[in-house]
């Protein structure tokens, strides 16, 4: 199935610029002021901090496609590295259809179990048939996140027959290998699971904030009444920040009304 327009050409440019959709689309933007800080996609791959964890991000020449093959190291309480692994791509001229999956390095070894998890997971619930220049079903790229025994990997999935993209955050704990949920992750922060959903409002509150003149693109009370494990996930951000997806709903008053967007947002220390 190829790309087809959304609405209109002016919605769909402004669906691309938001990254909104029905099933969660992602919309990350500008900071709004010190106390909630928003990270960009871009910022949020790029930035190298001095805190525990160091990131460094390479483009390295693949000898077999010559396509550029992103590489993220991190030194944590592990030392990780995690490759892209290109399962499949088409580039027909207009766009790119691909499946990126990550290969993880704990320490200087392979870790079989999150890789073997992750490959199978994202292949089998995001499946992308490509034949000739032909795409159908999902392109998956991905960014991730290391702090302590902390590795998230966040999954950015599009449609091929849509213009935004939609997140899912895997966490793993690199001392076992094994995937952790939520509410182990908010509990490795030093959180209660009462303590995040706090945070998360008081985040929602102060961004939804506006003043007599203006109105707010999104509905607090609305998306505040979506605050669980469904709706927001605690991670690690590329810049090794302690970071939260959240989910927001866009008010009545925009044309976007009715459909959810995730925005993410580093949670103060």
């Amino acid at each position: 199935m190829k790309r087809t327009a959304i609405i209109s050409a002016a919605l769909c440019l402004a669906l691309m610029a938001s990254g909104c959709a029905h099933n969660g689309g992602v919309q990350e933007g500008e900071s709004t002021d010190s106390t909630v800080t928003e990270i960009t996609e871009a910022e949020s791959s790029e930035t190298e901090t001095e805190t525990e964890t160091s990131v460094t991000q390479t483009e390295i020449a693949s000898e077999e496609t010559s396509e550029e093959k992103t590489v993220w190291t991190f030194k944590s309480s592990h030392e990780v590295r995690v490759e892209t692994v290109t399962l499949q791509r088409l580039d027909d001229g207009n766009y790119i259809f691909a499946t990126l999956i990550p290969k993880i390095f704990v320490d200087g070894k392979e870790a079989s179990e999150i890789n073997s998890f992750l490959d199978e997971y994202i292949q089998k619930k995001y499946p992308l048939k490509i034949e000739g220049n032909h795409a159908d079903g999902t392109s998956v790229k991905f960014d991730c996140g290391v702090k302590d025994s902390i590795l998230s990997i966040s999954l950015l999935t599009s449609a091929t027959d849509c213009d935004y993209f939609s997140r899912e955050v895997l966490n793993f704990n690199l001392d076992t290998q094994k995937q952790l949920d939520s509410h182990e992750v908010t509990k490795l922060f030093g959180m209660t699971d009462e303590d995040l959903f706090a945070k998360v409002k008081d985040i929602m509150k102060e961004y939804c904030k506006t003043d007599e003149k203006s109105y707010s693109a999104y509905d607090y009370e609305e998306s505040a009444a979506l605050i669980n494990y469904d709706k927001i996930t605690p991670y690690i951000m590329p810049d090794g920040s302690k970071g939260v997806s959240v989910t927001l709903i866009y008010s009545e008053q925009t044309q976007f009304y009715g459909l959810e967007c995730q925005r993410a947002f580093v949670l103060e220390e």
